[in-house]
């Protein structure tokens, strides 16, 4: 079995029995009593703590059971909405994500 398990706010994570939980998954691909297939990757995703007031990198040893870390710069606004507005009537509706400044 193929599968992938997404760890998502990574850098949100500081208390230490969450952590843990995190090193078990990371490393012996395991989720309390339940041992993932071999076929299952595990990534995770976070925001950089300059980009966030409540973001910290995870410890070292964390991150350095990932394969690659990847740093990405956030789009601004302008960026966002121009990617966006080509999604709209798709099933994606950024208009409900987002408002112009002075508009609700």
């Amino acid at each position: 079995m193929r599968g992938l398990v997404f760890i998502d706010e990574i850098t949100n994570v500081s208390l230490p029995e969450v952590q843990t939980i995190l090193f078990s998954t990371v490393l012996d691909k395991r989720i309390a009593y339940y041992k993932l297939s071999s076929g299952v990757e595990v990534a995770a995703a976070g925001n950089s703590p300059r980009d966030s007031p409540v973001a910290q990198w995870p410890p070292p040893p964390l991150l350095d059971r990932f394969r690659l870390l990847l740093r990405v710069k956030p789009p601004d606004p302008g960026e966002w909405v121009s990617w966006m507005t080509p999604l709209e009537g798709r099933g994606i509706e950024g208009s409900r994500l987002c408002s112009k400044p002075g508009q609700t």
